[in-house]
């Protein structure tokens, strides 16, 4: 695994997926989360960030256990966007059937 320089790594004390925290839990793993990125943004002068989490083996997640990869970037440094991650080709054209299933009553 390759880190770049000031790239944190933030991870809650109690052990879970992603999925199965509590709200609670997820709402301050996040305001931390939203802290250290301004935090870290100004201490390494960045000019952005990149915040992700990998949720299940599936998509990434080497470790069992919640974490959030703060990765600060520069103008010009090459990286790609989340986008970059994932490209599926054909992914947005079932929109409403999504919107479907993923509606609460």
């Amino acid at each position: 695994m390759k880190f770049l320089r000031g790239q944190t790594v933030v991870v809650p004390k109690k052990h879970y997926s992603f999925t199965d925290m509590p709200t609670e839990d997820a709402g301050a793993l996040f305001a931390t989360v939203k802290m250290l990125t301004g935090m870290i943004e100004d201490a390494m002068l960045a000019d952005g960030s990149n915040v992700g989490l990998n949720n299940k083996t599936a998509a990434g997640q080497l470790v069992p256990h919640v974490h959030v990869h703060i990765i600060p970037r520069m103008d010009g440094d090459n990286g790609g966007s989340m986008h970059s991650i994932v490209a599926v080709s054909g992914a947005g054209n079932d929109l409403e059937e999504l919107a479907e299933m993923l509606r609460v009553d």
